[in-house]
This record gives C-alpha cells, sequence and structure tokens, in this order.
C-alpha cells in the first residue's frame, strides 16, 4: 500500500480534525475536483514524500519515508486573522507530534513550521508544514 495509506491515514485524520474543531471550513485533497468557496474558510493538504529507505522495524524488513506535510490554510482577504490562525493552532495541536497508523504501518509527525504567506489569489493564506516519519511494513 505505501505511499497511497500514507495519504488515506493523513487525509483522514486531517478531515476528522476538521470537522470537529471547523466545521465550516472546506477540505481540498490532491486530485479530486474541488470547488472554491466565494467566503469563508479552507484549508489544503498535500503530502511531499522524501527519502525513502530499508530499514529494520523490530524482526521484520521495512521501509521509512521522511518527509513534508503541507496544509495550507486559508480565509477570504480582508477579513482579518483570527480564523485562518486559530485553524493553525487547531493544526499545531492536533496533527504535530502525535503518532496514527495506517493499513501498513505508522506516521509520526515531530516538527512544524509556520509561515505566514500573505494574500494569495484573494486569499490570506498562512501555510503548516509538518515533517513526518512514516514506517510502512509490507506484508
Amino acid at each position: 500500500m505505501g505511499l497511497e495509506a500514507l495519504r488515506a491515514a493523513t487525509y483522514s485524520r486531517l478531515a476528522s480534525v476538521m470537522s470537529v474543531n471547523h466545521p465550516s471550513a472546506t477540505v481540498s485533497y490532491d486530485n479530486v475536483k474541488f470547488d472554491f468557496p466565494q467566503s469563508g474558510e479552507w484549508v489544503r493538504m498535500e503530502i511531499a514524500p522524501g527519502e525513502r529507505r530499508r530499514v529494520s522495524l523490530g524482526n521484520s524488513p521495512g521501509f521509512r519515508t521522511e518527509g513534508v506535510i503541507n496544509i495550507g490554510c486559508m480565509v477570504a482577504e480582508e477579513t482579518g486573522t483570527a480564523t485562518v490562525f486559530d485553524i493553525v493552532d487547531t493544526v499545531v495541536r492536533e496533527m504535530v507530534d502525535v503518532q496514527y497508523s495506517t493499513t501498513d504501518g505508522r506516521v509520526l509527525t515531530h516538527k512544524v513550521r509556520v509561515s505566514n504567506r500573505g494574500v494569495v489569489e484573494g486569499w490570506f493564506m498562512v501555510q503548516c508544514k509538518i515533517e513526518f516519519m512514516y514506517d510502512e511494513q509490507p506484508s
């Protein structure tokens, strides 16, 4: 399953976090049709896998992938910053320094870099770049 298992588990986690904490926020996923909202808030997640290498996981061979989960948090321009920073705080609290399972392994997130991108195409954007380590045990 590999990267698809990572993607599915991470998207599911973000969807759950947003539905509980920011139910009015729309979530955009890779390669899925998305109708941009005219107002309000939304987030976009992309997974950027990096180095992948063979490792021993316990007594079993496996793979370790390290990379970055990019989560862009957006609100319509000229609507202030309170909502977007509340979303960023939620993302950091719920998606960083956590461990969760995939169908074939586990993901550990361990560091975040938050950067203010300013207004991009009518949306005020703050980017969260979350570093992860994904241990996969192929069957």
